[in-house]
């Protein structure tokens, strides 16, 4: 009995660090550490799991996503252009000096060619209109460098997308530039 008194005496020394051997205070350290740092650990993982068996309620679910955005084209994939008349547009300047020149190419799967391309010659005033609005509203710091002209090809593409096909699967895949020209 009384050695078994000594034996969980012992075992509360370790924990606490009042082992007079010195030995026991290192396993107090990594206790003290370990401890919270495995619990943190395992509150994480229950969370994610928690999370991944209801669905989670932050994020729309894989199909929902797929739904709203379709996947990105795959390479094996082919692809008509359609290229679209220059437009000229004046930017957003104090003197109206300068002029945009710009002739865009829109990518269009094959298989969605034909019905594109005739709803962009019914549609072709609208998005012209719209296109010479849109550059006429940009300044010159707007229309520099790459990651603008990237950001205007994306705001393009969408705006053509919701003009042309609205709450329907959009058609133009990409918009790049033909031309591009600042004077």
């Amino acid at each position: 009995m009384a050695e078994e008194e000594t034996d969980s005496q012992s075992v509360a020394d370790a924990l606490t660090g009042n082992d007079e051997g010195g030995s026991g205070g290192i396993l107090s350290k990594i206790l003290r550490f370990a401890l919270p740092v495995g619990i943190l650990v395992l509150a994480a993982g229950a969370g994610y799991f928690a999370n991944q068996m209801t669905g989670g309620s932050g994020t729309p679910s894989k199909a929902a996503a797929e739904e709203d955005n379709p996947p990105p084209p795959s390479d094996d994939e082919e692809y008509t252009y359609y290229v679209m008349e220059s437009i000229v547009a004046n930017p957003n300047v104090p003197r109206l000096e300068r002029y945009i020149s710009v002739t865009l190419t829109l990518k269009i799967r094959k298989d969605d060619y034909d019905k594109a391309s005739e709803v962009i010659e019914e549609k072709m005033p609208e998005l012209k209109n719209s296109l010479i609005l849109y550059l006429s509203d940009c300044s010159l710091d707007e229309i520099r460098g790459k990651k603008n002209l990237n950001r205007i090809l994306r705001e393009i593409q969408d705006s053509f997308n919701e003009r042309l096909w609205p709450d329907q699967r959009p058609l133009i895949v990409e918009v790049g530039y033909e031309r591009w020209v600042i004077q």
